[in-house]
C-alpha cells in the first residue's frame, strides 16, 4: 500500500500473471517504449471473470507468448523492463525509476518457472531418472530370478518331504521287524542316513513298539547316536522309553533315562503313558512323584489318563478325586476333546456330577464343539445323579449340533425315555435307530416292552417280544419277565 501509481498496479499486474487462469474480457495495455507501437491483450484475471476454465500457468505461458509474437526474448529482465514501461492510463509520468528493492520483489515473483523446456531452472542440476524396476526388464519367458529353485533345494524338498511321510516311516518299521535276528539295523537304516531328518525316526520306534519288538527299537535309537544331525533328539527318546515300558522293559527304560544329558517332562511323561498303556496304575503314580520331586510340571493330559486308569478300579477310586483337584488348580486348561471324554467318563462313574458339568460348560464357553462321545457322558452323569429330564433334554442339542447318535448313545436314551414314560419318543428312537443299520441290543428290546406296556400299547409290546424272541437274543427269564409285565400293567 505504501507505492503508488504504475508501480503497484505492475505488482497486481504480476500477481495477475503468475496466479490467473483463463476467462473472457482483456485488459489493454499500452507500451509506448516498445518497438512495436501495437497493444498487446492479456486475458483477464479470475477476479475480473466468472469462468476459469485454464490451469493455473495458463496466465503466464499467455503472457510470454505474446511478447514471443511480439519479437522479444523471454527472460526475468525482458518482463520486468516491459512492465517497468507499461502505461496503465492512470497517473502521469515523472515517478522515478524501479528500485533495487522493488527489482528484487518482482525478480521473486518470477523465480518460478512454468514449463520445463522452455524455462529452465537456473543454477540447479537435472533431476535423475528413476532407476528401472529390475522384473520389467526380464524377458516374459523367463521366471523371475527370486524364485528360481536350486538344485540343492528340490533336493532339500524332497528329503523333507519323506522323512515326514508316515507311510515311508511305517514301512520301514516293517522292514526292521523282518529283518533276521542276526542282522543288524544299521546295514538297512544306513542307506537311508541322508533321507532321515531329526525327529524323523521317532514314528518309527513307535511303530516298532505296536509290533511289540522293543529290542528293535533301542537298536533303531542307538543307532541315531553316531549322527551329530540326528542326535540329540527329544522326541525319539520320548518314544523309545515309551515302547520299553510298554514292552515289560522298565528296567532299561529308566537306565537310558538316567544316561541321557538332561531329564525333561517330556521323557517322564513318556514313561507314565508307556505305565498306563500297560495297565500299570502304582508305577505310573510312582513316575508322578519322581516328576514332582524333580520339579517337572506334567502336562495336562497325563491327569487325564491317570484319572480314567484311577476309575476301572475298585481299590484306586478313591485317587480320581484327588487329581481332579489337583488338574483344578491349573490356571488354565488345555485339554483336547478326548481328554475331557475321559475325565468326564471316570468322574461319572464314582459319582462326581459337578465336575462333569464344569468340564461340559468349559468346552462349550471355550468356543469348541462337542461331539456324541461327550454328550454321551453327560447324559450318563444326569441319569446317575437322577436327573433323568435334563439328560434327555441334551438329545435337542444333539439335534442342534447335528451330531448322528451311535449304539451307547441309542441306549441311554431309550432307558431315559422309559424313567421319563415317553413312549412316543423311544419308538422314534427306535425307528431311527434301525433306519441307520443299527441292530438293537437286548437292553433295548427290553427297555422298550417296558415302556409300551407302561404305556399301555400291549399290541405293540407283543410285536417287540416276538421280535427280541426272532432276534434270539432274549433268554428264557427274560421272555417270562417281560410277559408277565402284561398283566402286572
Amino acid at each position: 500500500r505504501a507505492w503508488g501509481g504504475r508501480r503497484r498496479q505492475a505488482l497486481v499486474l504480476c500477481c495477475v500473471v503468475l496466479c490467473g487462469g483463463g476467462g473472457g474480457g482483456a485488459v489493454e495495455l499500452s507500451r509506448s517504449r516498445f518497438k512495436h507501437s501495437s497493444r498487446l491483450s492479456v486475458p483477464s484475471p479470475p477476479f475480473l471473470a466468472r469462468s476459469s476454465p485454464l490451469p493455473a500457468t495458463g496466465w503466464r505461458i499467455a503472457f510470454c507468448d505474446r511478447l514471443l509474437d511480439a519479437g522479444k526474448s523471454v527472460s526475468i529482465e525482458s518482463v520486468t523492463s516491459g512492465l517497468r514501461n507499461v502505461d496503465f492510463g492512470c497517473g502521469a509520468d515523472g515517478e522515478e525509476d524501479w528500485t533495487s528493492e522493488q527489482m528484487d520483489v518482482l525478480n521473486s515473483l518470477f523465480r518460478r518457472t512454468t514449463r520445463e523446456g522452455n524455462f529452465a531452472r537456473q543454477n540447479e542440476k537435472p533431476r535423475p531418472l528413476p532407476l528401472p524396476i529390475p522384473y520389467k526388464l526380464r524377458p516374459l519367458g523367463l521366471p523371475n530370478k527370486f524364485f528360481v529353485r536350486r538344485p540343492a533345494d528340490k533336493f532339500g524338498s524332497a528329503r523333507r518331504k519323506l522323512a515326514k511321510n508316515p507311510l515311508f516311516l511305517t514301512k520301514l518299521a516293517a522292514e526292521i521287524y523282518g529283518l533276521p535276528a542276526r542282522e543288524e539295523v544299521s546295514e538297512l537304516l544306513d542307506s537311508y542316513v541322508g533321507v532321515f531328518m531329526r525327529g524323523s525316526l521317532s514314528a518309527t520306534i513307535r511303530e516298532l513298539g505296536h509290533y511289540r519288538h522293543p529290542q528293535r527299537a533301542l537298536e533303531v535309537y542307538l543307532w541315531q547316536e553316531r549322527y551329530p544331525h540326528l542326535w540329540p533328539d527329544d522326541r525319539t527318546l520320548a518314544a523309545v522309553l515309551e515302547v520299553l515300558v510298554v514292552g515289560g522293559e522298565e528296567g532299561r527304560a529308566w537306565n537310558l533315562l538316567a544316561s541321557s544329558a538332561r531329564t525333561s517332562a517330556r521323557d517322564f511323561e513318556a514313561i507314565l503313558c508307556g505305565f498306563v498303556k500297560a495297565g500299570k496304575f502304582e508305577p505310573a503314580l510312582r513316575v508322578k512323584e519322581a516328576a514332582e520331586r524333580a520339579d517337572c510340571v506334567l502336562h495336562q493330559r497325563v491327569y487325564a489318563k491317570l484319572i480314567h486308569l484311577a476309575s476301572q478300579k475298585e481299590e484306586t477310586k478313591e485317587f480320581v478325586q484327588i487329581f481332579v483337584e489337583q488338574l483344578g488348580r491349573f490356571p488354565e486348561l488345555k485339554l483336547k476333546l478326548e481328554d475331557c471324554t475321559e475325565v468326564m467318563d471316570a468322574c461319572s462313574k464314582i459319582g462326581l456330577y459337578e465336575p462333569v458339568e464344569r468340564l461340559f460348560q468349559w468346552w462349550k464357553c471355550s468356543g469348541f464343539q462337542a461331539n456324541i462321545l461327550m454328550f454321551t457322558a453327560l447324559m450318563k452323569a444326569r441319569s446317575n445323579a437322577g436327573k433323568y429330564r435334563e439328560a434327555l433334554s441334551v438329545h435337542w442339542d444333539i439335534e442342534e449340533v447335528g451330531c448322528v447318535p451311535d449304539l451307547p448313545a441309542f441306549r441311554i436314551l431309550i432307558h431315559l425315555c422309559l424313567e421319563v414314560g415317553d413312549a412316543p419318543k423311544g419308538l422314534r428312537l427306535f425307528a431311527q435307530m434301525k433306519q441307520m443299520g443299527i441292530s438293537p441290543t437286548s437292553d433295548v428290546y427290553s427297555n422298550l416292552v417296558k415302556l409300551c406296556c407302561k404305556d399301555r400299547r400291549y399290541g405293540k409290546a407283543s410285536g417287540l417280544l416276538k421280535e427280541f424272541k426272532m432276534m434270539g437274543l432274549a433268554t428264557k427269564d427274560e421272555i417270562q419277565h417281560l410277559s408277565s409285565l402284561k398283566q402286572s400293567f
